[in-house]
């Protein structure tokens, strides 16, 4: 992948914008990424560029005008742009995109299943995650506190729900909400800096024996970046979303999911009798399912996408939508 200005290389080869064009034998596509989220998008665009490098040489330009595709998500810039291109939508949220009519050819790319869209093709948002990697836990510390909630969306209430029942059940626990929002639970709040994305999270994640990763609703194929960071961190995940996704892409008995419990206090009576036998056994269980689209990382950590049918399938829809 390469993007203009000497921005990023992902060959490690410091090659500037002009001599691309020139030596290139390849169709160079041009993209334009309109997103306040911009890192977020190229992590996530980044697939697209290596599932068509065998076709295309896609570059990312910073100038609208000179692009052949704009990619975006719900959170575009405030700039004026020239959206007369091929657009190609990503909701990286539980809802699809606005879409913008310029007559031209758009793919919308969701992450959930959207039944009311003849154009959606499923992407999950966690494919974005820097740690998807070959090896996801990326941390293996002493766990000395009991539970993590990192969230800052205040509208989501059954999680901040799920929150303050661990502390009210639990109350000689240590327990922290570390992002914007605590429950009913201020003493309990060690706002973290960082951002999702950020590896302070997770190495903040990592003190904890279980992090309460919970989606702001239950729909189907939404999976954010929640229950990955978990893994990362090397805590157990406590989850709560749309259980029939999360365990297409996840190993059951590496998490505990929330829903195979008749109630919140179950699940945490549960969480908290938890022997340290069978928590490490939790955590030696492989995170991916073997037929997980996420499944796809050689020891090197490449992505080899042939691998899986799923992104054969995005390959043909995405040098169709390009050559149409």
């Amino acid at each position: 992948m390469y993007i203009d200005n000497n921005i990023i290389t992902t060959n490690n080869i410091d090659i500037n914008y002009p001599s691309i064009l020139q030596n290139t034998k390849k169709n160079i596509i041009k993209v334009y990424i309109w997103s306040v989220y911009y890192d977020e998008c190229l992590l996530f665009f980044k697939h697209i560029i290596d599932l068509l490098q065998d076709s295309y040489k896609i570059i990312i330009v910073n100038e609208h005008n000179n692009c052949d595709i704009i990619f975006t998500n719900h959170f575009k810039t405030n700039i004026n742009i020239n959206i007369n291109k091929k657009i190609i939508y990503w909701s990286g949220e539980s809802f699809p995109n606005t879409i913008l009519n310029n007559n031209k050819p758009y793919i919308e790319l969701d992450s959930f299943i959207n039944k009311n869209s003849s154009t959606s093709i499923y992407m999950p948002f966690i494919i974005s995650s820097a740690y998807w990697k070959k090896n996801i836990r990326q941390l293996n510390n002493t766990k000395s506190k009991f539970m993590a909630f990192c969230v800052s969306n205040p509208r989501a209430q059954e999680r901040i729900y799920f929150f303050n029942r661990f502390c009210e059940l639990l109350p000689d626990k240590c327990i922290e909400a570390l992002g914007k929002v605590y429950g009913n639970y201020k003493s309990k709040h060690r706002c973290i800096n960082g951002f999702h994305t950020n590896y302070q999270t997770i190495e903040e994640y990592s003190n904890y024996k279980f992090i309460l990763a919970a989606e702001n609703k239950i729909k189907e194929g939404y999976v954010t970046e929640k229950i990955i960071n978990a893994f990362a961190s090397g805590s157990v995940p406590i989850y709560w979303g749309c259980s029939k996704t999360v365990k297409s892409i996840f190993n059951k008995n590496a998490f505990i999911d929330i829903n195979d419990f008749n109630s919140i206090d179950e699940c945490i009576n549960y969480v908290n009798n938890i022997s340290d036998e069978q928590y490490n056994m939790i955590l030696k269980e492989p995170v991916l399912n073997n037929a997980s689209i996420l499944n796809i990382v050689n020891n090197n950590n490449e992505f080899i996408y042939e691998k899986h049918p799923y992104w054969k399938n995005i390959k043909n829809i995405l040098i169709k939508f390009i050559e149409t």
